[in-house]
């Protein structure tokens, strides 16, 4: 019976450990097969099909008049659908006649792609005149260290253009007033320097301004008749504000001087004086007008009789 029992025991424990052994095998093969077939949906989602195109890119950083060459410039691939409008896709493109020089209008970092905007022509050189706006022109302003904001405009900045002048010269000590003449100019340089990637301030005596036809005309007739000042504008602000001419009367400040006449008009009240504005006779009263403590209050008060004077030799 023991026999039995122990043989049965083992038979039971012998197919319960093969079971457990071919369980283990079965869901192992379940788990590696899964993991196969997610890594597959996920390399398909996360490399998908794209067309690439090569574009010409910086090599290195390039300044306002550097000269380009191959070896400044590189070819890199990049997505289709993100290509930048007025993009090189070619060193042939660029450099259309390798003995006429192509330089940058602009500064430009490394791995920045090269846009037609930012570069001249075959034979083209870092001017002035490469970087101004269509229907654009360019006018120069003399300027001071006080007009030139403290030399703090630097190119690619945007300013106003303030004028003081004299209204009425014939008046004694002149009526000058102070008006807004042109409004949001672009920088295009300072002296000789136009640079936009300039950060230091540097005191000079003539800023160059982006401007049309019409605001050139302004500004050389404001130089003629007036003195031109300058006020920085905040980065990115585009509003422009009402014009308003400020003249000296403005300058005045009212309330200090009500302030001052109700001083005098105290010290007038403390020494019992009365200052007379006005007599209007009636019959035997006159009204008297009387300013204390600043205010004005008409009194009645009895008229004098007049004498007749004695004339000379008595009377006839």
């Amino acid at each position: 019976m023991r026999t039995n029992t122990i043989i049965t025991l083992g038979a039971s424990a012998a197919f319960g450990i093969l079971a457990i052994v071919i369980a283990r095998g079965w869901v192992n093969d379940a788990v590696s097969v899964q993991y196969q077939q997610s890594r597959a949906q996920t390399a398909t989602v996360s490399v998908p099909n794209v067309k690439t195109v090569p574009v010409l890119v910086a090599d290195m950083d390039l300044n306002f008049g550097d000269q380009l060459s191959q070896q400044s410039v590189r070819l890199v691939d990049m997505p289709e659908d993100a290509l930048p409008f007025g993009s090189y896709s070619g060193f042939d493109q660029l450099f259309v006649d390798p003995t006429l020089p192509t330089v940058a209008l602009t500064h430009m970092v490394a791995n920045e792609p090269i846009l037609d905007f930012k570069v001249s022509g075959p034979g083209g050189r870092g001017s002035l005149s490469a970087i101004i706006g269509e229907d654009m022109r360019a006018v120069a302003i003399r300027v001071n260290d006080v007009a030139g904001v403290g030399g703090f405009i630097v190119p690619g900045d945007y300013v106003d253009v303030m004028m003081t002048r004299d209204m009425d010269p014939t008046k004694p000590g002149g009526d000058k007033a102070t008006s807004l003449l042109v409004q949001k100019l672009k920088v295009l340089g300072t002296d000789q320097n136009n640079d936009q990637q300039a950060a230091s301030p540097q005191v000079v005596q003539t800023v160059t301004l982006e401007v049309k036809n019409q605001e050139a005309q302004k500004l050389i007739l404001g130089m003629t008749v007036g003195k031109l000042s300058l006020t920085l504008r905040r980065a990115g602000e585009t509003d422009e504000d009402p014009t308003q001419v400020i003249s000296v009367a403005d300058l005045q400040d009212a309330p200090r001087k009500r302030s001052v006449v109700r001083r005098a008009s105290s010290k007038r009240s403390n020494s019992k004086s009365v200052s007379t504005v006005k007599q209007t006779r009636q019959g035997s009263s006159a009204r008297v007008t009387v300013i204390r403590d600043g205010e004005r209050e008409q009194v009645k008060v009895k008229k004098e009789p007049e004498t007749q004077p004695n004339m000379a030799g008595g009377s006839l």
